[in-house]
């Protein structure tokens, strides 16, 4: 209002919550990616940090003077702020606190992070650009030679930067190495570029409108769209293998990425507006000005016209499964679609004013909320809604389970509870439990855990309602995760400077007893089928492996400097980031002590390291050092 006085309403509610009431003055207000936070600014440039759930704001910028940005990272873990003089700082949300790698940077002028939270980009006034570590602080200096860019955007998968600079020159950079790739050199003038879903391709433009698609991996470009003029807008399928483009003209062509012929299905489509793929990339959606929808099967090029006599379709969204298609109109009546035969399930006739409609992961179920806040769960195949819901009131969270069994609603009072679809029933473990905060199941759906305002977590049998209290003595929990195969449970506490990650066995109900004795451990990886475990230590030059059956430790990967991430592909390689170098072992044959050099810069070793290093490889590996380190550290 005109007094600038801020309030917070629940949309689905239509209630507001009161904590701004003694907020004067707030000119600008920003939730969070996850919408648990809120940033607020007053007239005179007091920011505050809220969490929505609680009211609560922490007053860790209380001392903050004149800052002029705020932003959160996608995961809303992290905020970073600058103040006038273009000071920069990076806080953990949860805990309040920040990191001072950037203390020494001067007038940063612009800091993005990756889609994946791992990684910030720097620019300052005189356009130098800097990518950072956000867990270590540490920064990679590959872009210390690049002059004037004056643009950088990471691919979604977080391991490609392309840059922009003064003259429109592009480049392609590999995040992990710091390698560029130069196959842009020749291209003038670009104006556009944007990534495939899946990071392996890139779709550039130039300023008349020509495009071209090419191959990251290998820098090349298959020339189809060489012919194609003035293409206005692209977009990739969700498996990135079609690519549908626009031209002035409003004339939408479906392009195969792999061989680079089209359909020409669309061609008498006139004036579309909006097409939009299946989650399995095999039908298109059509949408045309006068509110007209086709579904097409991309492979064959023949659309399925069940949806001709339907009128002012506003909404239209696939189930995962992609066998289902729910449809809504202005008057918000919505109709379920089989997209295969082309019928349409009558059992939402009577349904009015739908706000919202979400299909559970395996698309048998379809939750709908209307304007009046009512929630209903219909089975797709029987049109039948079982009406447990009936009587709660003022849900204002619903999520299913993995395996869609289960359902867990959240009401307006922060009490939740698990329902089994099939059954209607709940069982009531969840009763005592006040102010959850969030709730997560494990892959397998056999498994809850729970976090409170206060950062305690649970862990509960879904099945049996019994919650096991191994976790009870972890304080500031920051956050959690179940592994693919629902046996283990990594936790990641919240203390400075590095979170500390705990491997927790669940069915055992307790701390993973051969990781006991490895302390501050910063990094965690397991193979997807869980057979390896691999462990990185604060300010250690090794990765661990251990064979997760029996526990033994099976390799020790040791660094010429401290690594920055682990993952293990294909349930057998590991593949380790370690300065400006990528170290693959193969877990099925490299196994008990490896040295590697990774990129051949310096060793950094204190010289504890280096003691016991000697102890495992006498002075075998110590060959390439210099008289100096030799010197440093007493070794003959």
């Amino acid at each position: 209002d005109d007094n600038f006085n801020s309030k917070v309403w629940s949309v689905q509610t239509g209630k507001y919550y009161d904590f701004l009431k003694d907020e004067k003055n707030i000119r600008y207000a920003n939730f969070s990616p996850n919408s648990q936070w809120l940033i607020t600014r007053d007239v005179n440039d007091n920011y505050k940090v809220w969490s929505v759930q609680t009211g609560k704001y922490p007053d860790f910028l209380k001392d903050e003077k004149n800052i002029h940005d705020a932003n959160f990272s996608p995961n809303s873990q992290w905020l970073i702020t600058t103040d006038d003089n273009f000071n920069s700082k990076v806080w953990s949300v949860q805990t309040g606190k920040y990191y001072d790698f950037l203390k020494d940077e001067k007038n940063i002028h612009d800091a993005n992070f990756s889609p994946n939270s791992q990684w910030l980009i720097t620019r300052d006034v005189n356009f130098n650009y800097k990518v950072w570590s956000v867990q270590t602080g540490k920064y990679y200096d590959f872009l210390k030679d690049e002059k004037n860019i004056i643009n950088a955007t990471f691919s979604p998968n977080s391991q490609w930067l392309i840059t922009t600079d003064m003259n429109d020159n592009y480049k392609v950079w590999s995040v992990q190495t710091g390698k560029y790739y130069d196959f842009l050199k020749d291209e003038k003038i670009i104006i556009d570029a944007n990534f495939t879903p899946n990071s392996q391709w890139l779709i550039t433009k130039d300023d008349n409108y020509n495009s071209k698609v090419w191959s990251v991996q290998t820098g090349k470009y298959p020339d189809f769209l060489k012919d194609e003029k003035i293409i206005r807008y692209a977009n990739f399928s969700p498996n990135s293998q079609w690519l549908i483009t626009t031209d002035m003209n409003d004339n939408y062509k479906v392009w195969s990425v792999q061989t680079g012929k089209y359909p020409d299905f669309l061609k008498d489509e006139k004036i579309i507006r909006y097409a939009n793929f299946s989650p399995n990339s095999q039908w298109l959606i059509t949408k045309d000005d006068n509110f007209n929808s086709k579904v097409w099967s991309v492979q064959t090029g023949k659309y399925y016209d069940f949806l001709k006599d339907e009128k002012n379709i506003r909404y239209a969204n696939f189930s995962p499964n992609s066998q289902w298609l729910i449809t809504t109109d202005d008057n918000f009546n919505s109709k379920v679609w089989s997209v295969q035969t082309g019928k349409y399930y009558d059992f939402l006739k009577d349904e009015k004013n739908i706000r919202y409609a979400n299909f559970s992961p395996n698309s048998q179920w379809l939750i709908t909320r209307d304007v009046n806040d009512n929630y209903k769960v219909w089975s797709v195949q029987t049109g039948k809604y079982p009406d447990f819901l009936k009587d709660e009131k003022i849900i204002r969270y619903a999520n299913f389970s993995p395996n869609s069994q289960w359902l867990i609603i959240k009401d307006d009072n922060y009490n939740s509870k698990v329902w089994s679809v099939q059954t209607g029933k709940y069982p009531d473990f969840l009763k005592d439990e006040k102010i959850i905060r969030y709730a997560n199941f494990s892959q397998d759906s056999q498994w809850l855990i729970t976090k409170d305002l206060n950062f305690n977590s649970k862990v509960w049998s879904v099945q049996t309602g019994k919650y096991y209290d191994f976790l009870k003595d972890e304080k500031n929990i920051h956050d959690a995760k179940f592994t693919q195969d629902s046996q283990w449970l990594v936790t990641w506490d919240g203390i400075i400077p590095n979170f500390t990650a705990i491997v927790w066995s669940v069915n055992k109900r307790g701390q993973a007893e051969f990781l006991k004795q490895e302390r501050k451990i910063s990094g965690v990886a397991f193979s997807e089928n869980a057979q390896y475990l691999s462990i990185k230590q604060e300010d250690k030059h090794q990765v661990k492996t251990y064979e997760v059956a029996t526990g033994k430790l099976f390799q020790t990967l040791w660094l010429n400097k401290v690594p920055t991430q682990v993952h293990i592909l294909d349930n057998r390689y590991l593949y380790v980031t370690v300065g400006k170098a990528i170290v693959k072992t193969d877990l099925q044959t490299d196994q008990g002590h490896i040295m590697s050099y990774g990129d051949g810069e310096e060793l950094d070793y204190k010289y504890e390291e280096i003691q016991e290093w000697i102890k495992v490889f006498g002075d075998k590996y110590l060959l390439p050092l210099d008289e100096e380190i030799k010197k440093k550290y007493g070794i003959k």
